[in-house]
């Protein structure tokens, strides 16, 4: 008698950009020598091969299909494969005289720069990361600096003026790499308030946006993963303090540029761009799984700071950028304060106290920090409800009288507020 088989199942084949296993590490790659467009440089055992796809336990994963050519166009920037780098400090000086090379910025901020595209490459063993900002005018040299150090950066996603936002969402689930978007492409544009959305999430693993799907004549949910490292330029701040707080913000200024600086970028830029993301993409390779969190010495700041200034710190082997870079989040802590709301309460309480005695209102703070903020410059609405709000996140205690809310004011409470936010009279 014939034995009857079932027939097996047909395997499916995954869609991924990239994998991360104990036994191996796969990474797209593009190049027009390689016999497919888009291949996976593997590292595995310490070897890196080129595949066409990888089989992990029993399931086949290929890279994404890539129809309209992004990759090609430019918009997503990958390595062409791996190259040898020596040492990192060799490849970080590599990259900050890429850096030098193309665009003018201070000595510091060529460390930090650097160091920041650096950390791009193995953002994934953080579970949030600091946004890269620079804040300027129109010709303060804004978009050179996101067009070079984009070209450096894991997996760079380019978004362009005409980009909608749609597209948007889905390269970044679908590459989850580095967002690269200058504010002026997108001035009155709807995109901009989409990728508002994403950066509100997009700092911390676990915080998906939510957008609706259209699915035949129905709407479904869906969660789209935004998390990884954002490269932006801004005209103004941001409206949030908390998205704020989030970016490392070099505030660009007009200036001459150094004649060395070529005004129109060379065909040599692209070419060794690539070289370097090859580099990079050997020292991901190398490192991803020595790479610790290390906040130990970032405790002493503010929990925001140190959570945004971690992926930095712990990516650097280099001593004395370490240490500078540690008095830079200090300082930031320190000019954070002074302009947060709190800083004109605290100065209106410290004002109201010398003349009113411990028995403060609230309302009369809030008439106080108003005037303050218009002498400032600070257009802030401080209506009492607010203040009240902010008297009590403070630490102060409020109560109900005939008067109105009223706290008393502890004199060495107060004292510690006036140094926090570094309040002068």
């Amino acid at each position: 008698m014939r034995e009857h088989r079932k027939p097996e199942a047909k395997r499916t084949t995954v869609e991924r950009a990239s994998l991360c296993c104990e036994s191996l590490l796969a990474e797209l790659v593009f190049g027009q020598s390689l016999e497919a467009h888009l291949q996976f440089a593997v590292c595995e055992s310490s070897t890196v091969t080129i595949r066409s796809s990888v089989t992990v336990k029993g399931q086949e994963v290929a890279p994404p299909r890539d129809p309209h050519r992004l990759v090609e166009k430019g918009v997503v920037l990958l390595a062409s494969g791996v190259s040898p780098y020596g040492s990192q400090a060799q490849l970080v000086g590599e990259l900050q005289a890429y850096i030098h090379r193309y665009a003018d910025l201070p000595p510091f901020w060529e460390e930090l720069v650097t160091t920041y595209a650096l950390m791009t490459w193995v953002y994934d063993r953080f579970s949030a990361v600091p946004y890269l900002r620079f804040l300027g005018e129109p010709q303060t040299g804004k978009s050179r600096l996101l067009q070079v150090v984009g070209h450096l950066c894991y997996k760079a996603i380019i978004a362009g003026g005409s980009t909608t936002a749609s597209p948007l969402f889905r390269l970044l689930e679908l590459y989850s790499g580095t967002f690269v978007a200058d504010e002026a492409d997108f001035k009155n544009s709807e995109a901009w308030s989409e990728i508002i959305k994403i950066l509100n999430c997009g700092y911390m693993r676990g915080l998906p946006v939510l957008r609706s799907e259209k699915v035949g004549d129905t709407y479904e949910p869906r969660a789209f993963d935004v998390f990884g490292p954002k490269i932006i330029a801004n005209r103004s701040r941001f409206d949030d303090p908390a998205l704020e707080s989030r970016c490392l913000t070099l505030e660009t200024s007009e200036r001459k540029m150094r004649t060395d600086i070529p005004r129109q970028l060379p065909p040599a830029f692209t070419s060794e761009a690539v070289l370097l993301r090859n580099k990079l993409l050997q020292w991901r390779f190398d490192n991803y799984q020595r790479i610790q969190v290390d906040e130990s010495r970032l405790l002493d700041l503010e929990p925001r700071l140190t959570q945004i200034g971690t992926p930095i710190f712990s990516v650097s082997n280099d001593a004395n950028f370490r240490s500078r870079f540690l008095e830079f989040l200090g300082e930031c802590g320190v000019k954070d304060r002074a302009q947060r709301p709190q800083a004109l309460v605290v100065e209106a309480i410290q004002k109201l106290a010398q003349n009113n005695g411990h028995l403060l209102g609230i309302k009369e703070v809030a008439e106080e920090a108003s005037t303050l903020g218009r002498y400032s410059g600070e257009f802030l609405a401080f209506n009492p409800k607010r203040v009240g709000a902010l008297v009590r996140s403070l630490g102060f205690n409020s109560r109900r009288t005939n008067e109105g809310y009223k706290f008393e004011v502890d004199r060495q409470h107060l004292e510690e507020l006036v140094q926090k936010y570094n309040v002068n009279l």
